[in-house]
């Protein structure tokens, strides 16, 4: 298995808790290429890496969502 880096997912909700996932490395490259990214709006990933492409992707994060109490960090 790849090593996994955590993603802080922050949305527009009015209960927004912003959570915390985790995406192996691979995936994590496709939602933040530049060097040194930190931050993707998901209108530009989805235009970049195509709709089904980042659906794979987002529902593969939603399944492994962190405990920030556990998270030893986002990258």
């Amino acid at each position: 298995m790849s090593a996994r880096k955590n993603i802080q997912v922050v949305d527009g909700a009015e209960n927004c808790t912003y959570d915390i996932f985790e995406a192996d490395e691979g995936d994590f490259g496709k939602i933040f290429p530049g060097e040194g990214q930190d931050v993707e709006f998901i209108e530009d990933f989805v235009a970049r890496v195509g709709e089904s492409e980042a659906t794979r992707i987002t529902e593969s994060m939603w399944s492994r969502r962190i405990d920030k109490k556990a998270a030893g960090g986002v990258h």
